[in-house]
């Protein structure tokens, strides 16, 4: 049965998983043609609504899982990449800073996903956190507030 199983399915990784699935689309032909994405307009920054947006969905994201008793040291990650990659694939890596147009290398969409998440993570679900995951958003707790206190004040 287990050599059966292991024929049906050669590989049990993810990530064979998630190729197959970013794959279906083009093998049945439901890709947008190259002409298409051509066409498309350019992608415009990411505006502080937006921004906001996208931390909430993340800490949204944060708090479901490690309710749903996923490590916050794994879903934290998780969620800092996905706001990232919602930030590089949807506004071309660029925000809106200071009135104009800023884009953002791969580290600094990191760090300020990374930042607006524990932010927002801290005000609504972390205090509800136990053992380790207590420990873990305590710990970013306390250096978000090392960070704003040595932050320049504008």
């Amino acid at each position: 049965m287990g050599l059966l199983r292991m024929r049906c399915f050669p590989s049990r990784s993810s990530a064979w998983r998630r190729w197959a699935l970013a794959a279906l689309p083009a093998l049945i032909g439901l890709a947008p043609a190259p002409a298409a994405l051509a066409q498309q307009p350019p992608a415009t920054p990411a505006t502080d609504q937006q921004l906001y947006l996208y931390q909430g969905m993340g800490a949204n994201v944060v708090c479901n899982l490690v309710a749903q008793g996923v490590p916050f040291a794994k879903a934290y990650p998780a969620a800092v990449a996905m706001v990232g990659g919602a930030i590089t694939f949807g506004h071309g890596s660029e925000i809106i800073q200071g009135g104009k147009p800023t884009k953002l290398d791969p580290q600094q969409l990191q760090n300020g996903a990374a930042i607006g998440i524990a932010g927002v993570v801290l005000n609504s679900c972390g205090k509800d956190f136990k053992g380790e995951d207590k420990t873990e958003i305590d710990k970013l707790g306390a250096q978000l507030k090392k960070l704003s206190q040595s932050a320049p004040n504008k």
